[in-house]
């Protein structure tokens, strides 16, 4: 069953969080009622409450700065680009935390996750 966490719009469904928001009514190609689920690739509760916590931002940005009508699929696209690179930060982050820590044993095993 899915579980709702303090963050808006992010569920856990078994180990993994996702984020599931619904399409704000100004995205006039959009379905009106129409809802974004996109998987964060993780299980961590901290790092997926920090992506949720992008994404939600990133829909209200949208929200009040749209120019140009979108459709579903490129908000899809957007939001995973945005996903895609709060996921590289943090194993960007891993791997400077380890290097400056001087054990570069651990590396490959963060950078495979």
């Amino acid at each position: 069953m899915a579980v709702r966490h303090d963050v808006e719009n992010l569920i856990r469904r078994g180990n993994i969080f996702y984020w599931r928001a619904r399409v704000p009514m100004s995205f006039a190609r959009c379905r009106p009622g129409s809802r974004l689920s996109l998987s964060l690739h993780c299980s961590d509760h901290k790092k997926a409450q920090a992506i949720g916590r992008k994404l939600n931002m990133l829909m209200a940005e949208l929200k009040l700065k749209q120019k140009e009508p979108m459709s579903k699929e490129q908000l899809q696209k957007l939001c995973a680009h945005e996903r895609d690179g709060a996921l590289s930060a943090s194993t960007a982050f891993r791997i400077t935390a380890i290097a400056l820590s001087g054990s570069p044993a651990w590396l490959p095993s963060l950078v495979s996750r």
